[in-house]
C-alpha cells in the first residue's frame, strides 16, 4: 500500500468478466492514474480512486489518491479512450513496459505488500468476558473486532456454532486459546 504497478494484474478482472459475464471494476491503489487508464481501455466498467485535495496532505491515502485535476482528466479520458490497442498506440517505450506489468498474467495470488494489510484488517472472534472451564459459550459472550489473529470471521457460521457448541477451557477478554486447527480437531 500503495499498490506497484506489477501487483495491479488487470487480466485478472478481465477474466472474471469473461467467465461471469458481468460488469467489473477497479479499486486504483497506485499513485497515479496510468493503472486506471489502463482498466478503462481493458474494459473497467467501475473505477475506484481514492480523492483529495492535496496529495501533501497527512494521512496513509493521500500520497495515492487524485486532487481534483485528476479525477477530471480520468473521467476525460474515459470519454475518449475505450479501446486498449488504439490507446496503447500513443504511449512511448517508459509507459508500454509500465503497462506491460499492470496488465499482468491474469492469475489471481496474494501479493506481498498485501499480507501486512490484510493481517491487520482481518476480524476474529474474540471473547468479551471471563469464560470458565466447561461453560456454554453464548452469542452474547463473544464479539467479533479486529485484529484477526484467531478463528476469522469469514470462517463462516460453522465455525462460530463449533466456538459456541464445544470449546472447553478457559478464555479471558481478548485471550482466546481456540484457533480454526484446534476446532477441527475437536470434531
Amino acid at each position: 500500500y500503495p499498490s506497484t504497478y506489477s501487483e495491479v494484474n488487470l487480466k485478472f478482472m478481465q477474466n472474471l468478466k469473461l467467465l461471469y459475464q458481468i460488469p467489473v471494476g477497479f479499486s486504483d491503489h497506485t499513485t497515479d492514474l496510468l493503472s486506471s487508464k489502463t482498466a478503462i481501455t481493458m474494459g473497467a466498467n467501475i473505477i475506484e480512486r481514492h480523492f483529495t485535495l492535496n496529495k501533501r496532505m497527512e494521512g496513509p491515502d493521500h500520497m495515492l489518491s487524485s486532487e481534483p485535476k485528476g479525477i477530471s482528466d480520468l473521467v476525460r479520458f474515459k470519454k475518449y479512450y475505450n479501446k486498449f490497442n488504439s490507446w496503447i498506440k500513443t504511449q512511448n517505450i517508459s509507459e508500454k513496459n509500465k503497462i506491460k506489468l499492470i496488465t499482468g498474467d491474469g492469475i489471481k495470488k496474494i501479493q506481498p505488500n498485501e499480507y501486512v494489510t490484510l493481517n491487520a484488517q482481518r476480524r476474529s472472534i474474540y471473547s468479551k468476558c471471563f469464560i470458565k472451564k466447561d461453560e456454554i459459550i453464548t452469542e452474547d459472550k463473544i464479539i467479533i473486532k479486529g485484529p484477526g489473529h484467531f478463528i476469522q470471521e469469514e470462517s463462516g457460521p460453522e465455525y462460530a456454532q463449533l466456538i459456541i457448541d464445544f470449546i472447553k477451557g478457559e478464555a479471558k477478554g481478548f485471550e482466546v486459546e481456540a484457533k480454526v486447527k484446534d476446532i477441527k480437531d475437536i470434531l
